[in-house]
């Protein structure tokens, strides 16, 4: 139970009060009322509790895959392309050629709004850049781009906590 039920208990409570016929009743009422939010209040305790303490367990203090289901976010599809032309990917690939300069890491993003996705940029397991990408629509087509040279490179999309929601890798020969 969060604050806000906390809170909505409490007013219901205090509206009984309100109504109350005499000061027997409402000292009665008030009393109960206390109690029930302070149970409220402590069981939501306990329960948050139990659940910082299992993700802590569990993935013993890296970002968990469960928290992006929770918020809904999902990335559909993640792809590494040469451009993007009408908000689609063009010249899809895992191995570009010697001389390719520029590469896309496009994506299409549901299930919520208002959230932020980070493309990491990674050659050779160094980070070179990361590029924050609003999402505002659901479903919502968007994407970055990267002054590339040759090597190996993966990209990882990211949410707001550093839950990593899809990676795709891809070469630059030389």
């Amino acid at each position: 139970m969060n604050n806000f039920a906390i809170a909505a208990i409490a007013m219901l409570f205090c509206a009984g009060i309100a109504s109350a016929q005499n000061s027997t009743e409402t000292k009665t009422a008030a009393s109960q009322a206390k109690s029930a939010a302070s149970e409220a209040k402590n069981a939501a305790t306990q329960g948050n509790t139990a659940a910082s303490e299992s993700k802590t367990a569990d993935n013993q203090g890296k970002p968990a895959q469960a928290e992006a289901a929770v918020s809904g976010l999902k990335v559909e599809k993640m792809t590494a392309a040469a451009g993007v032309t009408d908000k689609e990917p063009a010249g899809e690939n895992t191995a570009f050629a010697a001389g390719t300069t520029e590469v896309y890491c496009w994506m299409k993003v549901s299930g919520a709004t208002d959230e932020t996705v980070t493309h990491i940029w990674y050659s050779g397991g160094t980070k070179v850049a990361s590029i924050p990408l609003k999402i505002a629509h659901n479903p919502m087509r968007t994407w970055s781009s990267k002054i590339i040279w040759t090597g190996n490179w993966k990209v990882e999309a990211v949410d707001s906590k550093g839950t990593v929601l899809s990676t795709v890798e891809f070469t630059v020969a030389k």
